[in-house]
């Protein structure tokens, strides 16, 4: 059998990758806190104006749960400048303005919108495992908060977007 040991079992790496992906996804959150308050004025559709109001406060909650985390872990947020969620948050926050266009801007920010939480469900998933290694119960348990979280939000925006479409 293949020897598998690497550097990655290693409960210090595991504590670097844990911090990283946990400061790629704070990130993330605190770009979508800057901005999705615009995208809410911009929708036409109610629901999903409702949707994204409800997203703003898990945002809020999983960024006061993360504070929390890099308290436990005794370490500040480090911006993330390449950070892909953020380009794909930038996207759904996007006004292109043209009335014309009501059907595809919704339609944008749903889709948009899925694809940030799927980004955050496999981030969650990912952190969770990593803190169930490194034995951090507290934070393993915060985790998958965030993750119920992002996963409900994914399944309200696919129900909208199927509402939408008469789907």
């Amino acid at each position: 059998m293949e020897n598998t040991s690497h550097k990655a079992s290693d409960p210090l790496v595991q504590k670097d990758l844990f911090i990283y992906y946990l400061n790629k996804i704070y990130d993330g959150k605190l770009y979508l806190n800057n901005h999705l308050p615009k995208v809410i004025k911009k929708t036409k559709l109610k629901v999903l104006q409702q949707a994204l109001e409800e997203l703003m406060q898990d945002v809020k909650t999983q960024l006061a749960r993360m504070d929390d985390i890099y308290k436990m872990l005794d370490t500040e947020p480090i911006e993330i400048t390449d950070a892909p969620i953020k380009t794909i948050i930038k996207d759904a926050c996007d006004i292109r303005n043209n009335p014309d266009l009501v059907i595809v801007n919704d339609m944008d920010i749903m889709v948009h919108m899925q694809l940030v939480e799927h980004v955050n469900i496999i981030s969650y998933r990912m952190l969770r495992r990593l803190a169930s290694l490194l034995n951090y119960k507290e934070i393993e348990q915060l985790m998958v908060e965030c993750f119920d979280e992002s996963r409900d939000d994914d399944k309200l925006f696919l129900m909208i977007a199927d509402e939408y479409l008469g789907a």
